[in-house]
């Protein structure tokens, strides 16, 4: 067999396998545990939700040097962002490589799904704070999510 084809073959069947393997109810079950508890963390230090486990620690006063809409960019990049380091730092190398190949689907069903439970909650929001928020959310979750696996997996090292 041709060693350029060997060497392609070896790094397609990882993959394949690895997806095979996956059980996606139990990674999405995994998903969402980590997600609410990163949520009940982040709105702990949120004003507005009234959460408090970190005592009176608030992070808005921060977040407002910019006025209100780059607050709210802030703030979605926060949420998911706190998301994605968990997820990143926390599940097994293949559960994760499945989760960065569609890591753009995953990332805009936890922000919209987010922003509605949100709404929900009774923080009102006009359209402009809407889309700020889910934009911020979703580079941020997609950034610390890339970048956190690339770390930990040594595929990204500030040694060199």
């Amino acid at each position: 067999m041709d060693p350029q084809l060997e060497r392609v073959l070896q790094g397609v069947f990882p993959t394949v396998e690895g997806d095979f393997r996956i059980r996606r109810n139990s990674l999405f079950s995994k998903m969402f545990v980590l997600h609410l508890a990163s949520s009940l963390l982040t709105l702990s230090v949120c004003q507005q939700f009234g959460i408090r486990f970190l005592g009176n620690f608030d992070l808005m006063h921060y977040f407002m040097f910019g006025g209100p809409l780059l607050c709210q960019v802030f703030c979605g990049a926060f949420y998911l962002g706190t998301t994605s380091f968990f997820v990143s730092k926390i599940l097994p190398r293949h559960e994760l490589a499945w989760v960065r190949r569609r890591a753009f689907p995953i990332g805009s069903f936890a922000a919209i799904s987010s922003l509605i439970l949100l709404l929900v909650m009774g923080e009102p929001m006009a359209p402009l704070y809407l889309v700020a928020w889910f934009v911020g959310a979703l580079f941020a979750g997609l950034i610390v999510l890339l970048t956190t696996r690339a770390i930990r997996f040594g595929h990204l090292s500030f040694n060199k």
